[in-house]
Protein backbone atom coordinates (compact mmCIF):
# COMPACT_ATOMS: atom_id res chain seq x y z
CA UNK A 1 0.00 0.00 0.00
CA UNK A 2 0.74 2.96 -1.10
CA UNK A 3 -0.06 6.67 -0.42
CA UNK A 4 -0.30 10.01 -2.57
CA UNK A 5 -0.33 13.59 -2.36
CA UNK A 6 -3.23 15.47 -5.06
CA UNK A 7 -3.33 19.14 -5.73
CA UNK A 8 -7.40 19.27 -6.12
CA UNK A 9 -8.87 22.16 -8.06
CA UNK A 10 -11.84 23.70 -7.54
CA UNK A 11 -14.24 25.91 -9.06
CA UNK A 12 -14.94 25.90 -12.88
CA UNK A 13 -11.42 23.97 -13.94
CA UNK A 14 -12.73 20.74 -11.88
CA UNK A 15 -16.28 20.91 -12.76
CA UNK A 16 -15.17 21.05 -16.31
CA UNK A 17 -12.53 18.83 -16.28
CA UNK A 18 -14.25 16.52 -14.26
CA UNK A 19 -17.74 16.43 -16.62
CA UNK A 20 -15.13 15.95 -19.59
CA UNK A 21 -13.48 13.24 -17.55
CA UNK A 22 -16.49 11.18 -17.47
CA UNK A 23 -17.69 11.67 -20.68
CA UNK A 24 -14.15 10.12 -21.81
CA UNK A 25 -14.08 7.22 -19.24
CA UNK A 26 -17.80 5.84 -20.44
CA UNK A 27 -16.86 6.58 -24.25
CA UNK A 28 -13.64 4.59 -23.15
CA UNK A 29 -14.72 2.64 -20.81
CA UNK A 30 -11.88 4.08 -18.26
CA UNK A 31 -11.21 3.92 -14.83
CA UNK A 32 -13.01 6.60 -12.86
CA UNK A 33 -10.59 9.57 -10.86
CA UNK A 34 -10.88 12.88 -10.03
CA UNK A 35 -9.04 15.83 -11.36
CA UNK A 36 -5.80 16.28 -10.05
CA UNK A 37 -2.28 17.10 -9.84
CA UNK A 38 -0.05 13.95 -8.62
CA UNK A 39 2.28 16.67 -6.30
CA UNK A 40 4.14 13.50 -4.72
CA UNK A 41 3.44 9.83 -4.69
CA UNK A 42 4.48 6.39 -3.66
CA UNK A 43 4.84 7.75 0.01
CA UNK A 44 4.97 5.30 2.94
CA UNK A 45 4.64 5.64 7.06
CA UNK A 46 2.75 6.37 9.74
CA UNK A 47 2.51 10.00 10.43
CA UNK A 48 1.08 10.92 7.05
CA UNK A 49 -1.75 12.77 8.03
CA UNK A 50 0.22 15.32 10.64
CA UNK A 51 2.74 15.72 7.60
CA UNK A 52 0.03 16.86 5.27
CA UNK A 53 -1.47 18.75 7.81
CA UNK A 54 1.87 20.79 8.23
CA UNK A 55 2.24 20.97 4.71
CA UNK A 56 -1.00 22.41 3.93
CA UNK A 57 -1.00 25.11 6.70
CA UNK A 58 2.81 26.06 5.01
CA UNK A 59 1.48 26.44 1.15
CA UNK A 60 -0.40 28.86 -0.09
CA UNK A 61 -3.42 28.51 -2.56
CA UNK A 62 -1.71 27.56 -6.03
CA UNK A 63 -2.92 28.37 -9.73
CA UNK A 64 -2.82 25.47 -12.05
CA UNK A 65 -2.17 26.56 -15.49
CA UNK A 66 -3.10 24.16 -17.93
CA UNK A 67 -0.64 23.53 -21.10
CA UNK A 68 -1.14 21.43 -24.36
CA UNK A 69 -2.90 18.18 -24.27
CA UNK A 70 -0.68 15.21 -24.47
CA UNK A 71 -0.40 11.29 -24.62
CA UNK A 72 2.27 8.72 -23.99
CA UNK A 73 2.46 5.28 -24.45
CA UNK A 74 1.46 4.05 -20.54
CA UNK A 75 -1.12 3.60 -18.55
CA UNK A 76 -1.32 6.24 -16.09
CA UNK A 77 0.06 8.63 -18.56
CA UNK A 78 -2.45 7.39 -21.22
CA UNK A 79 -4.33 11.18 -21.92
CA UNK A 80 -3.21 14.41 -19.87
CA UNK A 81 -2.87 18.17 -19.87
CA UNK A 82 0.47 19.37 -18.93
CA UNK A 83 0.25 22.14 -16.46
CA UNK A 84 2.89 24.67 -15.84
CA UNK A 85 5.78 24.25 -13.59
CA UNK A 86 5.59 27.45 -12.45
CA UNK A 87 7.93 28.52 -9.67
CA UNK A 88 5.21 27.95 -7.16
CA UNK A 89 4.30 24.54 -8.17
CA UNK A 90 8.02 23.60 -8.16
CA UNK A 91 8.32 25.25 -4.37
CA UNK A 92 5.04 23.20 -3.02
CA UNK A 93 6.69 19.77 -4.83
CA UNK A 94 10.03 20.65 -3.01
CA UNK A 95 8.36 21.25 0.23
CA UNK A 96 6.32 18.53 -0.18
CA UNK A 97 9.38 16.38 -0.65
CA UNK A 98 10.89 17.76 2.40
CA UNK A 99 8.17 17.26 4.63
CA UNK A 100 7.71 13.60 3.43
CA UNK A 101 11.07 12.25 3.19
CA UNK A 102 10.48 11.25 -0.54
CA UNK A 103 13.86 11.53 -2.73
CA UNK A 104 13.03 12.25 -6.47
CA UNK A 105 13.15 9.34 -8.89
CA UNK A 106 12.45 11.50 -11.21
CA UNK A 107 11.86 15.47 -12.69
CA UNK A 108 8.80 16.57 -11.46
CA UNK A 109 6.51 16.71 -14.19
CA UNK A 110 2.92 17.95 -12.97
CA UNK A 111 -0.09 16.91 -15.17
CA UNK A 112 -3.69 16.46 -15.23
CA UNK A 113 -4.84 13.19 -16.47
CA UNK A 114 -8.09 12.83 -18.62
CA UNK A 115 -8.12 9.27 -19.00
CA UNK A 116 -6.11 6.37 -18.22
CA UNK A 117 -6.02 3.14 -20.27
CA UNK A 118 -3.76 1.55 -23.16
CA UNK A 119 -5.17 2.84 -26.31
CA UNK A 120 -3.45 3.23 -29.73
CA UNK A 121 -1.73 6.66 -30.39
CA UNK A 122 -4.36 7.66 -32.92
CA UNK A 123 -7.36 7.39 -30.64
CA UNK A 124 -5.70 9.60 -27.87
CA UNK A 125 -4.60 11.72 -31.23
CA UNK A 126 -8.58 11.78 -32.18
CA UNK A 127 -9.90 12.58 -28.87
CA UNK A 128 -6.76 15.69 -28.70
CA UNK A 129 -8.94 16.58 -31.90
CA UNK A 130 -12.17 16.27 -30.51
CA UNK A 131 -11.69 18.12 -26.63
CA UNK A 132 -13.14 20.95 -25.90
CA UNK A 133 -11.50 24.47 -26.92
CA UNK A 134 -13.42 26.45 -24.10
CA UNK A 135 -11.78 24.78 -21.56
CA UNK A 136 -10.94 27.13 -18.73
CA UNK A 137 -6.72 27.80 -18.81
CA UNK A 138 -6.06 28.79 -15.36
CA UNK A 139 -7.74 27.56 -12.02
CA UNK A 140 -6.84 27.01 -8.52
CA UNK A 141 -6.15 24.34 -6.32
CA UNK A 142 -7.00 24.96 -2.52
CA UNK A 143 -6.91 21.50 -1.46
CA UNK A 144 -4.52 19.15 -1.22
CA UNK A 145 -5.47 15.50 -0.27
CA UNK A 146 -4.01 11.94 1.12
CA UNK A 147 -4.88 9.34 -1.15
CA UNK A 148 -4.35 6.00 0.24
CA UNK A 149 -3.51 3.16 -3.29
CA UNK A 150 -4.13 -0.49 -1.94
CA UNK A 151 -3.14 -1.25 -5.87
CA UNK A 152 -2.36 0.33 -8.88
CA UNK A 153 -6.12 0.13 -10.05
CA UNK A 154 -7.82 3.02 -9.39
CA UNK A 155 -10.84 1.25 -8.17
CA UNK A 156 -8.30 1.17 -4.98
CA UNK A 157 -7.58 4.85 -4.71
CA UNK A 158 -9.02 6.44 -1.54
CA UNK A 159 -9.30 9.92 -0.28
CA UNK A 160 -7.62 9.43 3.49
CA UNK A 161 -8.33 13.48 4.04
CA UNK A 162 -8.42 16.58 2.07
CA UNK A 163 -6.32 19.58 4.00
CA UNK A 164 -6.99 23.31 2.95
CA UNK A 165 -4.09 25.32 1.56
CA UNK A 166 -3.82 29.05 2.78
CA UNK A 167 -5.28 31.71 0.88
CA UNK A 168 -3.08 34.51 0.53
CA UNK A 169 -2.74 36.92 3.27
CA UNK A 170 -4.08 34.33 5.84
CA UNK A 171 -2.33 32.01 8.02
CA UNK A 172 1.04 32.08 8.32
Amino acid sequence: MHYHLWLKPSGELFDRLAELMKDLRQRYRGPAFDPHVTLLGEMEGDDLCEKASSLASNLPVLEIHLGDPAYQEDYFHCLYFTVDNTPKMKEAHQQAQHMFGVMPRSVFHPHMSLLYGLFPSRVKQDIIDSLPHDLPQIGVADEIVLMRAESTNPQDWHSVQAYRLVEKGKGN
